[in-house]
């Protein structure tokens, strides 16, 4: 987590989740993630890719609403685009050998 609201792009450091992972083996690495709304899902996609587990954005119902949180919360359509993007990700990444092989049956025999 980098506790400056909102967090620019070149202050991410996402390489981070790489170093926790290396330090703390075995633990769920996560990424807070306080980065504007138009850096957010490519800031969580590559947190994802990095090895990051689980995910934490602020949500308002109104991104203009007053105070410090809103204008870089998502809201129910960013919530719900990172949802799908994280569910996206783990079918892209996942290796079930058990399909792959039924496929295999099915193309060649």
């Amino acid at each position: 987590c980098v506790l400056n609201y909102p967090t620019l792009a070149k202050n991410a450091s996402l390489d981070r989740i790489v170093e926790m992972q290396n330090r703390f083996p075995g633990i769920a690495i996560g990424y807070s993630d306080h980065t504007k709304p138009e850096d957010s899902i490519q800031a969580i996609q590559i947190a994802h890719s990095l090895g990051a587990q689980v995910f934490e954005k602020h949500f308002t119902w109104d991104t203009s609403g007053i105070g410090n949180d809103h204008y870089h919360s998502f809201d129910e359509l960013g919530a719900r685009q990172m949802i799908t993007l994280l569910n996206k990700a783990f079918i892209l990444r996942n290796f079930n050998e058990d399909e792959f092989l039924s496929a295999l049956d099915y193309l060649y025999n």
